[in-house]
């Protein structure tokens, strides 16, 4: 029994040493199979999420950048269409404030191109940019609607030429501009002077100019007549006839006895209301055909045939009269009313004027005739 108990004890101490050796093979491949799948976790997860991932990242941002690149574009380009509309609006204010102004130097039929340009100003349509929307999330979706703002940009780069339209305003604000900036009242000139002392008669010449660029209307003048101690003795209002541009008229004024108060000596002039410029079409009335006709006795007619072209009422009708002698001074004048005409001539109508003078103090040789039209 004891050689059996011997040999047992024996033989498990020669086993002991055999599992603790394969104990530890076991732990070694453990820990060798532990870090290959570590390793191995590692690299799937390298390969499979974060290299993807990144990219992602990466294309993400690249498409964010050229969404934000393509939405600053965009709206340089909106504010430049804006900075055009303004400039629109701008040449439109610039001009409605000639057009709307008060107490302009300036007739609504001159007026009426600037009214016509800024009317049509007004008519146009302002281009607007389309509004854009919100940046998608998805980096496809991103990267797309940057390739759609980049097409929009050429086409809000193309709105809002109105460059042909603000030319205009620009030019005719100028234009209405400097006419008010360059208008001048129209100036007088007593250029004769004649008095019959024996019947108390005032006659005289004034030239009335206008040296502006456009036809001057509605100027209404005051003659006062002085006697030789400079006390009034008569005056009249009147309005004149329209100005021609850069012209003149003569009007022929003055007073009997029974309108002066005593024997003038001088005459002046003056403008009691400076008139508007205007391009209205006035009634023309052509003279030709003047004679000087000696009646014997000191008298002598002043005819001359007169055509208007347009329709008139003969009370509108103001005739000038200067007769010169032979070294072409002036020795008399008169005004003339169409006392002997119908209350109207219809157009290409011809009447005749005529005028008697006498007791002129020199032969007269030549006789200028003057027929206006002044509006009533």
């Amino acid at each position: 029994m004891e050689q059996i108990d011997a040999q047992i004890e024996s033989n498990r101490q020669e086993i002991s040493p055999t599992k603790k050796k394969h104990k530890t093979w076991v732990i070694v491949v453990s820990i060798i199979l532990a870090i290959v799948l570590i390793a191995v976790a590692a690299v799937l997860y390298v390969k499979l999420y974060k290299i993807p991932h990144n990219e992602a990242v990466r294309q993400y941002n690249e498409a964010v950048a050229k969404y934000n690149s393509a939405v600053d574009l965009f709206t340089t380009a909106s504010a430049a269409l804006e900075d055009r509309n303004k400039a629109l609006d701008d040449s439109i204010t610039d001009l409605g404030r000639i057009v709307y102004a008060e107490n302009l130097p300036i007739d609504e039929f001159l007026l009426a191109d600037a009214v016509s340009v800024l009317t049509e100003a007004r008519s146009v349509t302002k281009d607007t940019a389309q509004t854009l929307s919100e940046m998608p999330q998805n980096t496809d979706e991103i990267i797309a609607e940057a390739d759609n703002i980049l097409a929009l940009i050429p086409n809000v780069e193309a709105m809002g030429d109105y460059s042909d339209t603000i030319d205009l305003l620009t030019a005719t604000e100028e234009k209405y501009q400097n006419m008010i900036d360059e208008y001048q009242g129209c100036k007088t000139e007593v250029i004769w002077t004649g008095v019959d002392e024996e019947y108390t008669v005032l006659r005289f010449v004034v030239k009335i100019s206008n040296d502006n660029d456009y036809v001057m209307r509605d100027v209404t003048t005051e003659w006062i007549a002085y006697d030789k101690n400079d006390a009034i003795v008569g005056s009249h209002d009147t309005a004149q006839a329209d100005i021609p541009a850069n012209g003149y008229i003569y009007y022929v004024g003055g007073a009997g006895s029974a309108n002066l108060s005593g024997t003038p000596v001088r005459v002046e002039m003056r403008v009691t209301t400076d008139g508007i410029l205007t391009n209205r079409e006035m009634p023309q009335i052509t003279v030709s055909n003047i004679q000087i006709i000696n009646r014997g006795w000191g008298g002598f007619d002043v005819t001359a045939d007169c055509v208007t072209d347009s329709d008139i009422m003969t009370a509108n009708l103001d005739g000038q009269i200067i007769v010169k002698d032979a070294e072409g001074q002036i020795i008399d004048a008169e005004f003339w009313s169409a006392d002997n005409l119908p209350d109207s001539i219809p157009a290409d109508g011809k009447f005749i004027l005529s005028e008697y003078f006498y007791d002129l103090p020199a032969v007269p040789t030549e006789a200028e005739v003057y027929m206006y039209y002044v509006w009533q």
